[in-house]
């Protein structure tokens, strides 16, 4: 208990410029007898840390244990470190007010964006068990998705293998006559795209088609990444980008040793993540179907369809 002699209390409030509603600190500043309170510092920034502090655990939880474990371990990681600093920081100190002879508890009140810290700590918790449902409801879906499609994961091997910021080489493929097929559409198709549009030697013309091939005992599959997909926006030109390249599929498709123009053939592009056109149809076929279920992939990839050795 401090007892501040003479002069009176004068509260932080917005109408008093330099001091901050609420924030009250350490010390107490005496200035020709009025009593004025310090503002505290933002302490509240440390609630960040321990939502850092939190998902870096949540993840080691997550990853030994599943998303459910992983969610509930961070968030009340983080909320138990919030709950306890904050209820240290926040610790008060009862004064008397010189005129009244009445006690004032004054606490300091840390926050950040206006949230109290304190608040942080119930935030961190509904956090945590909310993204650790959320993800093991995901996880749950994409096992059905699995079991239903079993190609998905070897599709998703050979999409990471177009990804650029995965991958150095421009061509892979299953069997060393789908890597060379890869190469030649890579190639091919860069060259076609840039004669064909209107500003195609642009600022994408230097970088790589990544292009992947499999070679299946039914068909033949060519997937890529078009730099600067994003830049076809209309209809009329995305059509044209995969005329061009079901064109040069399936010019590259009847070179591979044992193919047939009998054969399926499925072209499937995508920007830096979204496959934004699948065709699929015969290799001689001029009119191919347009499939942009990323599903339809799924099942092409299917280990039945084992690769040609």
């Amino acid at each position: 208990m401090i007892r501040v002699p003479g002069g009176e209390w004068v509260l932080p409030n917005s109408s008093d410029p330099g001091w901050i509603v609420g924030n009250f600190p350490d010390v107490v500043i005496s200035e020709g007898g009025i009593v004025r309170v310090a503002p505290q510092r933002a302490w509240g920034i440390l609630s960040v840390v321990f939502a850092v502090v939190g998902i870096v655990v949540g993840g080691i939880a997550g990853a030994a244990g599943g998303a459910l474990v992983g969610g509930i371990v961070g968030g009340g990681a983080a909320a138990v470190l919030n709950h306890f600093v904050a209820k240290a920081l926040g610790t008060g100190k009862i004064m008397i007010d010189p005129a009244t002879n009445q006690q004032v508890m004054l606490k300091k009140s840390n926050s950040l964006f206006f949230i109290p810290m304190s608040w942080f700590t119930v935030i961190f918790a509904t956090a945590g068990i909310l993204i650790g449902i959320s993800g093991m409801v995901a996880g749950k879906a994409d096992k059905a998705m699995d079991k239903q499609f079993p190609g998905k994961a070897v599709f998703e091997d050979a999409n990471d293998l177009i990804d650029s910021h995965r991958t150095d080489a421009p061509a892979n493929g299953n069997t060393p006559a789908a890597e060379k097929a890869a190469r030649a559409f890579g190639t091919m198709f860069k060259e076609f795209q840039s004669v064909s549009f209107e500003g195609g030697a642009d600022k994408y013309s230097e970088r790589e088609f990544l292009t992947y091939c499999r070679q299946g005992t039914d068909g033949i599959t060519f997937l890529c990444q078009v730099p600067g997909m994003r830049k076809y926006k209309d209809d009329e030109s995305k059509n044209a980008l995969a005329e061009i390249a079901w064109i040069t599929a399936s010019k590259v498709a009847k070179e591979i040793p044992g193919s047939t123009e009998d054969n399926m053939l499925t072209v499937g592009l995508r920007g830096i993540a979204i496959y934004d056109s699948v065709r699929q149809g015969t290799i001689g076929s001029e009119n191919p179907v347009r499939n942009d279920d990323k599903k339809a992939l799924y099942k092409i990839f299917d280990p039945a369809n084992l690769a040609v050795e």
